[in-house]
C-alpha cells in the first residue's frame, strides 16, 4: 500500500526524510555523521561521510513499499523499499545536498504493520560550508 497523501518541501539539489525519537552518532575525527528517527515499526537514517550530502536509509517499513517525497515544487519521487522493508544505503543513492537556504523535507510511508508514517527533516549549511540536517 503506497501513501498518497501531499507534503511541502524545498529541495535544494536533493530528496529528503523526518520526525520523532532522533539518534545522532559522530565518527571518530569527524570522518560521519549518523541521525536515525523512528515512528512506529519504521526507522529513517541519513548519514553524511566527510562533509558531504547526507544519504538516506531505513528499516522497518512495509516491504515492497515506497516512500514518497513530495517537493515543494511539485515535483515528487518514489524511493523504493526491499522484500525486507528497508531502504537500502546506496552510494549516489537518494540525498541531501543542503542549499544557501534552509530547506525542510518530508517523506510518507508505511511502517511494517501497515500504519502510515511521516518524517519531517530541516536542512541547512552551517558556517563553514558542511551540511547538517536534523529532525
Amino acid at each position: 500500500m503506497a501513501p498518497s497523501r501531499s507534503a511541502v518541501v524545498r529541495v535544494g539539489a536533493a530528496i529528503a526524510a523526518l520526525a520523532a525519537t532522533t539518534v545522532a552518532c559522530a565518527g571518530t575525527g569527524g570522518e560521519g555523521v549518523e541521525i536515525c528517527n523512528r515512528r512506529g515499526t519504521a526507522t529513517v537514517c541519513l548519514r553524511s561521510d566527510n562533509r558531504g550530502p547526507f544519504r538516506l536509509s531505513g528499516e522497518g517499513f512495509e516491504p515492497r513499499s515506497s516512500l514518497h517525497v513530495d517537493i515543494e515544487t511539485g515535483a515528487g519521487t518514489m524511493v523504493p523499499v526491499d522484500s525486507d522493508g528497508r531502504i537500502p544505503r546506496i552510494e549516489g543513492g537518494p540525498g541531501f545536498i543542503p542549499g544557501p537556504q534552509a530547506e525542510v523535507h518530508l517523506l510518507e510511508g508505511t511502517d511494517g504493520s501497515g500504519v502510515p508514517v511521516s518524517f519531517l527533516v530541516r536542512c541547512s549549511l552551517a558556517e563553514d560550508k558542511r551540511p547538517i540536517c536534523e529532525f
